[in-house]
């Protein structure tokens, strides 16, 4: 007697290539990156070199916007397979990084990870820092280069390093004036404080902002913030 038998139907398998393999080896790439490469390589050969067409309010110098670097890159990175995808996201210890991550059409990615810390907290300084950091790290990852060096993230960093000399005295030897840089920060920060140019003669003497030294920075930043 014969029995029926069910034939359980399977899907048709291949071993024309082997699979890749997508799992990471660490946080910041996946474990093969072989094609990735190859396809950022081709995109690179072909990729325009971004240009300054912003100007930095401040500095009065000219830089790349994050909109410049895009389009610099888009186009030779998607027809080979590419893309960039950046999120803000928290870490375990609750501090929001950028993940700027590129990312190949076979699975293959790597990616970055940079803490945003800006100098200040109000949602300006916020805005103008991550977009600085999506601009440097999409640059980064991309290969992505601009006409010429910009320095429109200096407004923040200014603040950061005067913050950094308060906390260990350095020795001057030999008077050192401003930057113009410098110069357009102690202003604006004056400004703001509301103090006229007759009070700064009487701090910090009637050469104004031409005279001052580097050397008196680090007062000036503990005058503007009540800490004279």
């Amino acid at each position: 007697m014969e029995t029926n038998k069910i034939t359980e139907s399977r899907p048709n398998q291949t071993t024309e290539s082997r699979p890749i393999d997508l799992r990471a080896t660490n946080s910041y790439e996946s474990a093969t990156l072989g094609k990735l490469f190859e396809a950022l390589a081709k995109a690179q050969m072909n990729m325009q070199v971004a240009k300054t067409d912003s100007v930095n309010p401040y500095f009065k110098s000219k830089y790349a916007s994050l909109a410049s670097v895009i389009k610099a890159s888009r186009p030779c990175l998607s027809i080979n397979g590419l893309c960039v995808v950046q999120r803000v996201l928290p870490d375990d210890k609750g501090i929001n990084n950028l993940l700027t991550r590129l990312s190949h059409s076979s699975g293959e990615w790597m990616e970055s990870k940079i803490p945003i810390i800006p100098p200040k907290q109000d949602i300006q300084t916020i805005g103008t820092y991550i977009t600085y950091l999506r601009r440097y790290t999409y640059a980064a990852i991309a290969g992505v280069v601009a006409a010429d060096e910009d320095d429109d993230g200096e407004e923040a960093m200014i603040e950061v390093r005067l913050e950094e000399k308060t906390e260990k005295e350095e020795t001057v030897y030999e008077p050192i004036p401003l930057s113009d840089a410098q110069k357009t920060w102690v202003i604006k920060k004056w400004k703001e404080a509301g103090y006229d140019d007759e009070y700064f003669a009487q701090c910090f003497g009637d050469s104004g902002v031409d005279g001052m030294l580097q050397s008196q920075l680090k007062r000036f930043n503990y005058f503007i913030k009540g800490k004279k």
